[in-house]
């Protein structure tokens, strides 16, 4: 039992800690809205291409966002709801 709870703590610190960058934050209000591309996130964070695709491996590592083929392009998408809800009450009030 007292593992069980361990386990759950560890895992939401975990998901903080994916979760605790800004520019984490901004690509996943992003990914909310719908699905994107790297050049798409590119464009919205103002980040370089190498500098985005560091963070969606943090957020897809986490088990926060997966990618899906789309012909010869890759979106993200969000997958994880536990980080939809947190974004959502970090973010609250902001565009």
């Amino acid at each position: 039992m007292v593992q069980s709870k361990t386990a759950k703590v560890e895992e939401a610190a975990a998901l903080l800690k994916a979760l605790s960058h800004p520019v984490r934050l901004l690509i996943l209000k992003t990914l909310m809205k719908e699905k994107c591309n790297v050049t798409n996130l590119e464009k919205i964070s103002g980040l370089s291409q190498s500098g985005v695709s560091q963070h969606l491996r943090i957020l897809r590592l986490s088990g926060i966002i997966e990618a899906q083929r789309d012909g010869k392009e890759i979106c993200y998408k969000i997958i994880n709801p536990m980080a939809v809800k947190i974004v959502e009450v970090l973010c609250a009030g902001s565009n």
